[in-house]
């Protein structure tokens, strides 16, 4: 694999439940020389498809610095529908088994994604051969919102990846284009607990906002990657997330509030416009990454190579 500079083994991640065992398999590669040595950096990545490794995935170039990679096909978790007998979802009938029979509070598919992963993580903590503390999760639009939940739920991830998450994601909510709560709660209401549909409409009456979840990465690595002509995920509301939460890990690392205006100009943010598409911003002591691409809504070779050079300048010191 990758001019046989790279193994591969599959898994299943074995996991009790109300109604008995759960299993999901994953895809598990790993470069044969690490400039990291015996332990390195992995990247979980939660993906759209079946095929593993997927071809629009960059596995040559990840694992040529160093990195190990899983890969976790979503599906394989719960079905990306309104069936609730499915998968994990079915090993849980007290949330309901289909739209209208769920409490108001039930996990929607997006919480069993994470939740899945979480146990993944538990396996990862047992073996020998990777850096425990350098573990990533990430995902694109629906996924880049499982990545949030993920690291937001859990702190053994050392942060996530969020690229085009958008609406109930990592775009702020209020006064947000393309997508709305309204949206995306029609559309997809299995995504959520049926009790946020109540805020459709009705934003301004929400007492949380996106950066709520951003905020509990924090402060750990938070990578927001945007599209330029991705107006349904709104690029803009993604970028204000990243700076909202740049002010504050400046708060957690400081113990001062900083005015927003004054903290955004010693950082060397823009007051008056937002980022082009060839910039990529350090925020937060370094601790947020956000970028915002040429292009429309995908995961691209530019964003993931952005990331890694993200992790490589701030967080993997090779040994």
């Amino acid at each position: 694999m990758c001019a046989g500079k790279v193994t591969g083994e599959s898994f299943d991640v074995v996991f009790p439940t109300p109604m008995g065992e759960f299993a999901f398999p994953v895809r598990f590669f790993r470069p044969k020389h690490s400039a990291f040595g015996d332990r390195m950096p992995l990247v979980v990545h939660i993906n759209f498809r079946p095929l593993i490794p997927d071809r629009l995935f960059p596995l040559e170039e990840i694992t040529d610095q160093g990195y190990a990679a899983i890969q976790v096909y979503y599906e394989d978790i719960t079905s990306d529908n309104g069936d609730y007998t499915n998968g994990l979802a079915g090993h849980y009938p007290e949330f309901g088994t289909k739209e209208g029979s769920r409490t108001p509070t039930a996990w929607g598919k997006i919480r069993m994604w994470a939740y899945a992963l979480s146990r993944l993580m538990d396996v990862l903590q047992r073996r020998d051969d990777i850096a425990t503390d350098k573990i990533f999760v990430a995902g694109h639009s629906r996924l880049g919102k499982t990545a949030l939940v993920t690291a937001a739920f859990d702190d053994r991830f050392a942060g996530a990846v969020s690229n085009d998450s958008g609406c109930s994601g990592a775009a702020i909510t209020r006064d947000k284009i393309g997508e709305t709560v309204e949206v995306i709660s029609r559309v997809f209401p299995f995504w959520f607990c049926p009790s946020y549909r109540q805020y459709a409409g009705r934003e301004y009456d929400m007492p949380f906002d996106q950066h709520f979840l951003t905020a509990l990465v924090a402060p750990r690595a938070l990578c927001i990657g945007s599209a330029w002509e991705d107006s349904w995920a709104d690029p803009a509301r993604e970028f204000l997330n990243a700076a909202i939460i740049a002010q504050l890990n400046h708060f957690l690392e400081t113990g001062v509030l900083t005015d927003f205006a004054c903290m955004t100009q010693d950082n060397g943010l823009p007051l008056d416009r937002y980022p082009n598409t060839d910039e990529t911003f350090l925020l937060g002591g370094g601790n947020v990454h956000y970028h915002c691409r040429p292009g429309t809504h995908y995961f691209s070779r530019e964003d993931w190579n952005r990331y890694l050079s993200y992790f490589e300048q701030r967080f993997l010191h090779r040994t």
